[in-house]
């Protein structure tokens, strides 16, 4: 896991690019540079500590380089294959695979990676670049590309300002933070900084200037006719396998434990296939409706293994809120929960936590079939209809506008909605038509059949929310504190597997993720599968209310009169912590 860059044909400092990424490769650095093109790396060891590992790497046989940033889990395997076609190798890495795959299978070697990465290969004898992402899109690729001028890579948007400084902003995106409370793929807070879709490599060829993107892997809803028997059995050995293969690490490993069924699940399989006494760590708080404490003490107890706490307060939140909008690579309302953990595991010394994201997105965590059955039929009611919702002040009716746009981003939208487009022009003081128009733009969305209506809200979840919110603040909050998470629910096989399976019984009416529970009722505890639903939320609704000041002194800053009555409703009582936090963003963020 790491961090990395590249300049191709263009100015700037490499080595301050790179280092401008140091939190996340904490164990090291690396330069390689032939002429116009320069390549960057900071390291997080974590397979192969030795200086075997260091990057970027180069392929002694063809000269081939590489700065890779990810795990590799099948590279084992993949490395007997290439053993068999006379491959040599000279470190136990999973970067010198993905060279040496390369090498042999050309760009069919990117599908045969199953873990999560981003990469980017430079090839001195053909004079290209070919960079790729992985299908999930758990680690990430930003990049610049001129015909003219040249191509430029990292894995943080704050890299490109690090040797740009001067570089334009992206002018949309506070009407995207307002909106989607964070900025969606392929779109950057900088202009002309794009996002590299999951499951898609690129090609740039430094003589001729030009760039091409293709898709190797795209996750689409394409049923597979099974038994209910058959699925509930393989979700158990693919489950199963995907924890195994996750665990491979030459640093101390860990699992974080919130007491819900995904994290308590992964803490039990963690432990029965392969490793004896897993590092548990727990998150508490001193509000006691957010308290899972009782089934976290329970998992322990269970696994026989110790329960590393911390427990979190308000003050904690204020001391560190500096840091955390340090940590921010992009604006979202979410991550801050995220950047509490990473740093309680750097505090444990932990350097790898395995992490239960994409369980609910996968399997219906958050299906709930009479919400989306009405927000389905209020989407067919007249456009004139729509629009009229946008002058109702209750939130779940004013964002049902978003259905007017008539595209994917407002369904989402309609069901995630932060603010409505109206409210958003009022806060920026725009027209409502421009901030309709830049909502209107295209995102970035894999090929293959539309969702059914049965399972449209849970794919928009996958590939907006998931995507674009919880693997981006994932990534650059641990990373900030220099720790690696592990998403097995997100394993290839298993995301492909829960694709085909027909929505009539991948999504139960009666319990959230019933397909996961019945194909592990007997190793999870009752207690963990019968309660009732508890999403892993800080008490930030209780800490921002009772802090006027923090509001008065950033948000309050807004001259604008209809920020001034958020805030006051806030206040009140009447308005989600998250509207009100995207809102400090937007100040905060625009002074930077």
């Amino acid at each position: 896991m790491c961090r990395i860059a590249g300049l191709i044909n263009l100015p700037g400092d490499i080595q301050v690019m790179t280092d401008s990424q140091y939190r996340g490769g904490p164990d090291g650095s690396g330069i390689w540079q032939q002429n116009n093109v320069r390549l960057g790396h900071r390291r997080l060891s974590i397979i192969d500590l030795t200086d075997a590992g260091n990057q970027p790497m180069v392929d002694s046989e063809n000269g081939r380089v590489i700065v890779f940033n990810g795990e590799i889990y099948n590279f084992l395997s993949l490395k007997e294959e290439l053993l068999a076609k006379g491959a040599i190798f000279h470190s136990h890495t999973d970067t010198e695979v993905i060279l040496k795959a390369f090498q042999y299978w050309g760009t069919d070697a990117f599908p045969r990676l199953r873990g999560m990465y981003a990469f980017a290969i430079y090839d001195q004898n053909t004079q290209e670049i070919w960079a790729a992402r992985d299908p999930a899109g758990i680690k990430p690729f930003y990049y610049f590309y001129s015909v003219t001028k040249g191509f430029a890579f990292a894995s943080e948007v704050r890299a490109f300002k690090s040797i740009w400084p001067d570089h334009p902003d992206n002018t949309d995106w506070p009407v995207y933070l307002l909106a989607f409370g964070h900025i969606p793929a392929p779109y950057t807070i900088l202009n002309q900084i794009f996002e590299l879709g999951p499951g898609h490599f690129l090609n740039y060829n430094i003589q001729t200037g030009q760039l091409k993107k293709s898709s190797f892997h795209q996750y689409q809803l394409i049923p597979q006719y099974y038994s209910r028997n058959q699925i509930v059995e393989a979700i158990h050995e693919k489950v199963t396998d995907a924890v195994k293969s996750h665990l491979i690490s030459d640093a101390p490993l860990g699992t974080f434990l919130s007491g819900g069924i995904d994290s308590s699940l992964l803490s039990i399989l963690v432990k029965v296939t392969g490793i004896q006494n897993p590092s548990l760590l727990a998150v508490r708080f001193k509000e006691t409706a957010f308290s899972e404490a009782p089934f976290q003490d329970l998992i322990a107890k269970k696994l026989q293994c110790h329960l590393e706490t911390r427990t979190i307060t308000k003050n904690d939140f204020y001391d560190d809120i500096e840091d955390i909008l340090n940590a921010y690579d992009q604006p979202s309302v979410d991550g801050i929960n995220t950047y509490f953990i990473s740093k309680a595991a750097k505090e444990m010394r932990v350097k790898v936590m395995i992490s239960g994201i994409g369980a609910d997105e996968l399997l219906g965590g958050y299906y709930n079939p009479n919400r989306f059955k009405t927000l389905l039929r209020l989407k067919k009611l007249p456009h004139s209809w729509l629009k009229y919702a946008e002058k109702i002040p209750e939130k779940r009716i004013s964002r049902i506008s978003y259905f007017a746009l008539n595209s994917s981003a407002g369904d989402y939208l309609a069901y995630r909605g932060i603010y409505s487009p109206g409210i958003i022009a009022r806060i920026l003081d725009m027209p409502e038509n421009q901030v309709v128009q830049i909502l209107s733009q295209p995102y970035a969305l894999p090929e293959g059949p539309p969702p059914s209506d049965n399972e449209l809200f849970t794919y928009l979840d996958f590939n907006y929310y998931l995507k674009n919110q919880l693997l981006k603040d994932t990534d650059v909050m641990s990373m900030w504190h220099g720790i690696e998470v592990r998403v097995p629910f997100l394993d290839q096989d298993l995301v492909q597997f829960c694709m085909g399976i027909d929505p009539y019984l991948r999504f139960d009416p009666l319990r959230p993720k019933k397909l996961l529970i019945d194909a592990f009722k007997d190793q999870l505890p009752i207690e963990i599968w019968q309660r009732p639903k508890q999403g892993f939320v800080f008490p930030f609704q209780i800490w921002l209310g009772k802090h006027y000041e923090l509001i008065n002194e950033h948000i309050s800053l807004h001259s604008n009169p209809y920020v001034k009555n958020l805030i006051g409703s806030y206040l009140k009582g009447n308005l989600h912590w998250s509207r009100i936090w995207s809102l400090f963003l937007l100040k905060e963020i625009s002074m930077r």
